[in-house]
């Protein structure tokens, strides 16, 4: 019998059909089980919805509950997030409520026969002292003051025939400085801080405005101005290009001080710096308050006289009378042996309060051992020698940090160091750029030789 040969790749053909079979019946298998999945899905979902279906008629058969069925994923995730939003409205509602409600004051319990007052309780500063600094009495002063003072009052003797008194209620203050007046019992006080006008230095503005039109510009600016001096140079009196401003009390100082134009022209507004002399009074040449707040009989700078200054009779050939001193010189010269000691005793004053200011500093032992041992280094050797310092940074950065806590002693020697360890990593540099070249010149020498 004649045995057929297949053709040549017939094998190979067969093969790759086979496979594609049995991956058509992979594939059949996947079907299948999916299917089969599917089937469950949808089995488990009729069960879900017939579960709802009875959830839902339970809870409208009940009046107070009320139902939502989600058609989509984003309904059902705004139901569940809803709550959420309702808490936090309800929490800004309350913090609102809070916001406007009124001032709740809680009463005490009143006695029988007394009346509750209904007027708003105002905060009430207590007045500046006043001081009577001649022939004082103090069964007349006080009969005086409880005559029409209400509220309580303390007294402080300040020599052997002065006072000072301190009021706790303003209309106190005003009637007892009347009666004051009344009776003719010298006396002063000072400024109160409360009610004080606010005081600014404003600069570049020319000289030549007038007080006048700035008070009417501020006034269009909406600022309650109540007083405005052109600032005269202490010797010659010349006129500066600078301008003292009062506003009111009430006016607030944030928005003071961010006016840039006065009359068309920018301006720099100031605060006024404290003057560091004892304040004398014009009228009374006294020292520490001045005539603004001082009841006292005038005396004149010139002649030391019971008159003001203006009617003073005095020729101008006649020596001046100091009336504190009794020296040949005018009331109001710094000189004055009185002017000198009130001046160092306010000097001292201040300074002490500087001092308790400034935070206090605690001296240890392990801070001054470093720095007896750098000043014996330092007296031994006037500097550092170069073995010393070419042994390590280490080295260097112990003597540094040691003489930095020595400032004044020890701070030339701070600068040689760090002068020297620059120079050092220069010359190092300088090291590395000579050994590069000597390697390179060694390579082409040795090449040539080799070339030869």
């Amino acid at each position: 019998m004649d045995i057929q040969t297949p053709p040549p790749g017939g094998g190979t053909q067969c093969n790759q059909i086979g496979m594609l079979l049995e991956r058509i019946k992979k594939i059949e298998t996947l079907n299948n089980e999916l299917k089969n999945e599917n089937a469950t899905l949808k089995l488990q979902n009729e069960n879900l919805k017939k579960s709802l279906t009875k959830y839902t008629n339970e809870t409208s058969s009940s009046p107070s509950k009320s139902t939502f069925v989600a058609e989509t994923d984003e309904e059902e995730l705004e139901k569940e997030t809803n709550w959420l939003l309702k808490k936090k409205k309800s929490r800004e509602s309350k913090k609102r409520k809070a916001d406007s409600s009124p001032d709740v004051t809680l009463k005490s319990p009143i006695p029988d026969g007394t009346a509750e007052d209904k007027t708003d309780t105002k905060v009430s500063h207590r007045p500046p002292p006043i001081i009577i600094s001649e022939n004082f009495n103090q069964p007349l002063m006080r009969s005086l003051i409880n005559a029409d003072v209400k509220k309580s009052y303390t007294l402080k003797l300040t020599g052997p025939s002065s006072c000072k008194i301190n009021l706790s209620d303003s209309s106190d203050y005003r009637i007892l400085t009347r009666k004051l007046n009344e009776s003719k019992i010298p006396w002063y006080s000072y400024e109160d801080k409360q009610s004080r006008d606010i005081r600014v230095m404003v600069k570049d503005l020319h000289h030549s405005c007038e007080p006048e039109s700035i008070v009417t510009d501020l006034q269009k600016q909406g600022f309650k101005v109540t007083k405005v001096l052109n600032k005269l140079q202490y010797k010659t009196k010349n006129p500066l290009n600078m301008f003292i401003v009062c506003f009111e009390s009430t006016e607030n100082i944030k928005k003071i001080y961010e006016i840039k134009h006065i009359l068309n022209s920018v301006v720099k507004l100031e605060p006024i710096k404290p003057s560091n002399l004892v304040p004398q009074c014009k009228s009374c040449q006294a020292f520490g308050h001045t005539r603004n707040y001082c009841c006292k009989p005038p005396r004149c700078v010139k002649c030391a006289g019971n008159h003001t200054t203006l009617s003073c009779t005095k020729p101008a050939e006649l020596p001046p009378k100091c009336c504190n001193c009794n020296q040949n010189h005018p009331a109001n010269y710094r000189g004055c042996e009185v002017a000198k000691q009130l001046q160092k005793i306010k000097n001292a004053t201040e300074k002490n309060k500087e001092h308790n200011q400034q935070p206090k500093r605690l001296s240890t032992t392990a801070s001054t051992a470093p720095q007896k041992e750098v000043t014996n280094v330092s007296q031994q050797s006037g500097k550092p020698s170069f073995a010393s310092i070419t042994k390590g940074t280490n080295q260097v950065q112990q003597h540094m940090s040691a003489n930095q806590t020595n400032s004044n002693a020890t701070g030339d020697i701070t600068g040689n160091f760090s002068l020297i360890l620059n120079k050092l990593n220069k010359l190092e540099e300088q090291n590395k750029l000579t050994h590069e070249r000597l390697t390179k010149l060694e390579r082409q020498q040795s090449e040539s030789k080799a070339q030869k």
